[in-house]
């Protein structure tokens, strides 16, 4: 494994680590509550808060296994020269479509809410996604560096 390699699995780790963190403080200071969203009758606060941290960390680790198998394809996978860039670009979506269906089960499967469905809908799928994308846009492998839409902008330089 070269110390690029090294480098760059180290940054989608730490932006993670970020995601983390925003999570925990989201549960910290019940950020559901703060935007009023209500769970169904008779569920206890602290049960609803424990469901909205679990699946929001099982958002985060499809989102990270995602990004992770990203940058394994694009650095030790097929060769650049000989796949299209259309090849390229259906593997990135596949990736960011299964984001969007772990923020799908986790807004079917996770804590049930009866006002503000919507607040708690777009956690989920604006987390998993945009990590995804921004880990995929700033720490893609050099084979794979401009396949991802908007990369061309920030690594032009890199």
């Amino acid at each position: 494994m070269s110390k690029r390699a090294v480098v760059d699995l180290m940054l989608i780790v730490a932006l993670y680590a970020l995601y983390w963190f925003c999570i925990y403080l989201a549960v910290s200071y019940n950020l559901p509550q703060q935007l009023e969203v209500t769970p169904q009758p008779g569920v206890d606060e602290a049960d609803f808060l424990a469901s909205f941290n679990y699946w929001s960390q099982v958002v985060m680790g499809i989102s990270l296994v995602t990004a992770l198998g990203w940058y394994a394809i694009g650095a030790w996978g097929p060769k650049p020269h000989t796949t299209s860039h259309t090849t390229w670009t259906l593997i990135w979506l596949v990736g960011l479509a299964v984001n969007i269906l772990a923020g799908f089960g986790a807004i079917w499967l996770g804590p049930q809410v009866s006002d503000n469905l919507y607040i708690l809908a777009l956690y989920y799928l604006a987390g998993g996604t945009v990590f995804y994308y921004l880990s995929s846009m700033l720490f893609s492998p050099t084979n794979v560096k401009f396949e991802v839409v908007g990369a061309k902008v920030f690594r032009r330089g890199w």
